[in-house]
């Protein structure tokens, strides 16, 4: 397994910080969790599951109410890298708005971040891959602690007060959702297909404190190319992943099946696949293994179904491959990531 089939899921590794940061504010030792995370580097990336695994091991040990709204609220810019600098550098928040819409990928590559306005509104939406599992425990307290984090990156760029006027979260409604509301100055609803902020265009002409004219033509210019790079990189396995995900979930993850998909022969994609030095069964698990780190952190999907989601002939089969891949079994690992019994 030489490279993960989330790989173009990729998300700062300035995020460490985020979450050092959280803990030692609330004097957390989180012991599991700063091992995770010692071996990020700040201005490189990490693997989604990487991040997913790291807020695993917070609620695990430490569960709380609102845990996104916790940590999100530690946000700074250097956290996101090249993307942080972007938001430094613009000129209003409607500028930040649009950078990270285009850029969106320098932090979080992968996810595809939309803008839809109107006369009165500018709304911005999470768009995930096909295939992730959006209703999972961990991914909802990924995206809540991203949509804090930007709510709270806003506020701290701008020289007045900044609320959304609309926020809209996946999952079902929290134990207290008035902790959100208390927070966000608006109405939150719970429940919807993707996640999203709307703000008034009132707000998208606020002036940005730190804005520079001069660091913002270069730092665009580095993104632009930063962006160009990934895209070259990534473009021909983000395809084969999406595809091999949707062949999972029909049952059909087979070479010739997903090369049809692709438009191409088998022989061709096996080349392909060659040339970055992998093989097409490495590929499968790693996508296999990927997506069930992230099902079994949902408690509420069961065993058999997961090994049906991944298309395994039945159970045990499932449970055999994931501890040839990991050395545990499905319930262990489980039990690890969410203290489930």
């Amino acid at each position: 397994m030489k490279n993960s089939p989330y790989q173009d899921v990729l998300l700062s590794g300035g995020l460490g910080g985020l979450l050092k940061d959280y803990l030692d504010a609330e004097g957390l030792p989180a012991t599991a969790c700063r091992t995770r995370i010692a071996s990020w580097e700040a201005d490189g990336h990490i693997p989604i599951t990487e991040w997913v695994s790291a807020l695993a091991l917070i609620s695990r040990d430490y569960p709380k109410p609102a845990l996104g709204l916790g940590i999100g609220r530690y946000a700074q810019a250097r956290h996101f890298g090249m993307l942080g600098y972007l938001c430094l550098s613009s000129d209003n928040l409607g500028e930040v708005f649009e950078r990270l819409s285009r850029f969106y990928a320098l932090a979080w590559g992968g996810i595809v971040v939309p803008i839809t306005r109107t006369a009165d509104t500018l709304t911005i939406r999470w768009l995930v891959p096909e295939g992730m599992p959006t209703q999972s425990r961990m991914v909802q307290l990924s995206h809540e602690t991203g949509l804090v984090c930007l709510v709270t990156l806003a506020r701290l760029l701008c020289e007045a007060p900044v609320n959304p006027t609309a926020v809209e979260m996946g999952g079902p409604t929290p134990d207290q959702p008035s902790l959100y509301e208390q927070f966000f100055h608006c109405p939150v609803t719970f429940g919807a297909p993707a996640a999203s902020l709307s703000f008034s265009s009132l707000s998208l002409a606020l002036p940005i404190r730190t804005s520079n004219h001069s660091l913002r033509d270069y730092t665009e210019r580095r993104a632009e190319a930063r962006l160009g790079e990934l895209t070259r990189r990534d473009a021909m396995l983000t395809a084969l992943h999406t595809l091999l995900v949707r062949a999972l979930h029909e049952g059909q993850p087979t070479i010739a099946h997903v090369a049809k998909g692709m438009g191409m022969s088998r022989a061709s994609l096996q080349r392909r696949l060659q040339e970055r030095g992998l093989g097409f069964r490495d590929f499968l698990d790693q996508t296999r293994l990927e997506l069930a780190r992230m099902y079994l952190a949902d408690p509420r999907l069961a065993l058999t179904e997961i090994a049906w989601m991944l298309a395994f002939s039945e159970q045990s089969a499932f449970s055999r491959s994931f501890k040839r891949w990991t050395g545990c079994s499905p319930f262990a690992y489980r039990r690890t990531m969410i203290g489930k019994s």
